[in-house]
């Protein structure tokens, strides 16, 4: 069970984060998922607040005859990852943290930073466990639902090219 937790644990941190090195890039308008509605320039007000993951796709070797997709809906979400939607709080000094729970709901393990909105993109700058960098685009479906997406080495090969899409949900405000 513990080697399960870690590697899940593993998975979505680097599904969440990024390598500062190299440069982040956000896929284009045809290669997102759910564009119901697109924000031109994203405030921090809108992102204020605790958001958990409902749910995400992963297309590895993205545009390629090699890709694959993962892909965790909501009613599957604790069966398929072995934990509770990850809980994100984005608070109004410009500080995050990302909780990570069992199926018990206790936390085995947290993320933390700054962030910062940047046009149509949210910037995560993980200082804790490890130093990492993030830009996703944000575009919300409604006021409290919003996909994250970027392209990410989801699969540790050295090159961003999976895409991840994940959907989130407000859960309260600040």
């Amino acid at each position: 069970m513990k080697k399960i937790l870690y590697f899940i644990a593993i998975s979505l941190l680097t599904a969440s984060c990024q390598s500062n090195s190299g440069s982040e890039q956000t896929p284009s308008k045809k290669e997102e998922i759910n564009t119901a509605t697109t924000t031109k320039t994203l405030q921090p007000k809108q992102l204020y607040g605790e958001w958990r993951n409902v749910s995400m796709i992963i297309t590895t070797a993205h545009n390629t005859p090699n890709s694959a997709v993962e892909e965790y809906k909501e009613e599957n979400w604790e069966k398929d990852l072995k934990i509770k939607p990850i809980r994100t709080y984005y608070n109004a000094d410009g500080t995050y943290i990302s909780e990570y729970r069992d199926l018990d709901n206790i936390v085995f393990n947290t993320t933390s930073g700054t962030w910062a909105t940047k046009q149509d993109s949210v910037v995560l700058n993980q200082t804790k466990p490890e130093k990492r960098s993030a830009a996703y685009h944000v575009n919300f479906q409604s006021e409290n639902t919003a996909t994250f997406s970027a392209l990410l080495d989801w699969t540790n090969n050295g090159k961003k090219d999976d895409l991840y899409v994940g959907k989130q949900q407000r859960v309260s405000d600040q």
